[in-house]
Parts: structure tokens; C-alpha cells; sequence
């Protein structure tokens, strides 16, 4: 995947945002690398009668409330 903005535009971002809030702020990667992404995909993928890269594609799991707390953890992340 392609990031939106350079490294140099995330670290202006962050250093705007340290400014702002005060304090350092943690952003990290979920799916994929923490959290397991797939299987939580494919459930609800199922349940909404669209194939698993349909619903990555279309980026359903924005509208589902609580998708990433219910994530199975990746075992030594």
C-alpha cells in the first residue's frame, strides 16, 4: 500500500500535533502486524454477502462499530 503523505509530511504532522496535545502520540499499525485482520474480514465480509477483498476494498469495516476491538491478537506481536 501506498502512503498518503511522505515522511517528511508525518513527521511535520506529528510535530504539529505534539505541539497542540501537549505530549508524544503513539501511532502503530493494527491489521496485520498486531491484530489479525483476516479472519474478523472474512466473518463479516460473509455476513454482508461480499467477498473478503470486497469488503478490504471498499473498506466496510469503517462502518462497523468496534471492528479493531475484536481483533484476535497476532501471538508474539
Amino acid at each position: 500500500m501506498k502512503n498518503i503523505l511522505s515522511k517528511e509530511q508525518i513527521q511535520l504532522f506529528l510535530d504539529a500535533w505534539e505541539k497542540k496535545v501537549g505530549k508524544k502520540t503513539l501511532i502503530y499499525d493494527l491489521d496485520g502486524v498486531v491484530a489479525d485482520f483476516e479472519p474478523m474480514a472474512k466473518f463479516h465480509a460473509d455476513k454482508l454477502g461480499v467477498t473478503t477483498q470486497e469488503f478490504k476494498d471498499r473498506k466496510l469495516y469503517r462502518g462497523i462499530q468496534g471492528f479493531y476491538l475484536d481483533l484476535d491478537l497476532i501471538s508474539g506481536a
